[in-house]
């Protein structure tokens, strides 16, 4: 081989492993976003599924607030203070009963009613910190289809988070109109003549408030489907198998 042979061949090897060098460079990038990709919709996972046990922890309380301040179904009472609150305009009974039962449940709000709307106030806060990491993780994707399907994700699960909070709200109004009953009532040592000017008064803000409190559970409910519904979309384009299994016992916020 000669030496003009030679120069041609170590050109050509050159050009080889230049063209290896940015080959194998690709390849590795490419491999580093792939790993990327699952890694961020395995975390994008991980913080739905710490969502949704949030949400389910908000919407048991939500239910046991939903019992103590409206019959159910059936029209029977599911709370010692629902009972008494009852009881307390029970037209039929006599003025010491109602007195009596005015106070009792007075009695429970303080007792249990208070404890869970502070619960449920305090798991509405942790519950916007799980939906904001949710579009913070949804937004660390780097894959466009995998990106706008989690976000589209994270903004079902604000939107539901919203739905709870409005829910909260309405229910800590409700607790202060009934508690003003009660204290009228137990005021007016059960003489239902006495209150019926109190109880004409905030008539029309308990109906509104029963309005709500049906719209705002039916929202939330159509929120938590809209969510698992975008959930599994995700879950279809990624390939990601971890989900949010509810507890084989699990209310949700509707009229008990």
């Amino acid at each position: 081989m000669g030496e003009r042979d030679g120069i041609i061949l170590t050109r050509l090897l050159c050009r080889f492993i230049c063209i290896a060098a940015v080959f194998t460079s690709a390849l590795l990038t490419g491999c580093s976003y792939i790993r990327h990709d699952r890694e961020s919709a395995s975390g994008f996972a991980t913080a739905y599924v710490t969502f949704q046990k949030a949400a389910r922890d908000s919407e048991i309380l939500a239910w046991v607030i939903a019992l103590d301040q409206s019959e159910r179904i059936d029209g029977s009472n599911g709370t010692l203070y629902r009972r008494h609150f009852s009881g307390a305009y029970n037209v039929k009974a006599s003025s010491r009963d109602r007195a009596d039962a005015a106070r009792l449940a007075l009695g429970y709000y303080d007792r249990d009613g208070k404890k869970t709307m502070d619960d449920f106030d305090e798991n509405d806060a942790a519950l916007d910190a799980k939906s904001l990491a949710l579009v913070e993780a949804a937004n660390s994707i780097r894959k466009d289809d995998y990106r706008l399907k989690a976000l589209a994700v994270a903004q079902s699960a604000r939107k539901m988070q919203h739905d709870l909070d409005l829910l909260r709200m309405n229910y800590s109004n409700t607790y202060d109109l009934q508690i003003a009953l009660l204290k009228g009532m137990a005021e007016a040592n059960g003489d239902l003549r006495r209150v019926s000017s109190l109880m004409h008064e905030r008539l029309p803000e308990k109906k509104r408030l029963e309005t709500e409190s049906d719209e705002l559970r039916k929202d939330e409910q159509e929120s938590s489907q809209r969510l698992q519904e975008e959930y599994a979309a995700f879950k279809g384009i990624t390939g990601v198998t971890v989900d949010y299994e509810p507890p084989v016992y699990s209310p949700s916020p509707t009229r008990p």
